[in-house]
């Protein structure tokens, strides 16, 4: 996780970790519990991979899912996210954890991104074939 880390301390890490030839992922993260959406900086995933050309995942500390839905889509190798029985309950991370069913949620969600995604390649779906003979005259 690079929360609270310069780009110095991260570079220390990735060589550490390639000299031990130890895989590794980078965690883009902001370290504050809960961390205001604005502070995110979710193109620093982006940013990171380009960098120090390794998976970069995302460790979300926000009080909603969205974000780490984002950064899903944006390629994030892996999600990590604080879990906990009751967000009310007294600690510095609760309200930036998510209880059972915030979790069951964002898996479910997670993996509808490469579902949404598809390929890239424009081909016309059978439904739109059915739509263009009733709407288009000129078929």
């Amino acid at each position: 996780s690079v929360g609270m880390c310069t780009y110095d301390d991260i570079q220390y890490a990735v060589d550490v970790f390639t000299n031990k030839k130890c895989p590794y992922t980078l965690m883009h993260t902001v370290a504050e519990y809960p961390v205001p959406e604005e502070r995110l900086n979710l193109r620093g995933i982006q940013y990171l991979r380009q960098r120090f050309n390794c998976p970069v995942g995302y460790s979300g500390h926000e009080a909603s899912v969205s974000p780490s839905l984002i950064a899903a889509a944006m390629g994030a190798t892996s999600i990590e996210r604080h879990i906990t029985l009751e967000r009310t309950m007294y600690g510095s991370d609760q309200a930036a954890s998510l209880e059972g069913l915030g979790l069951t949620q964002l898996i479910s969600q997670i993996r509808k991104i490469p579902i949404v995604l598809g390929n890239g390649e424009r081909t016309i779906t059978e439904g739109e074939k059915s739509a263009a003979e009733k709407l288009r005259y000129w078929n």
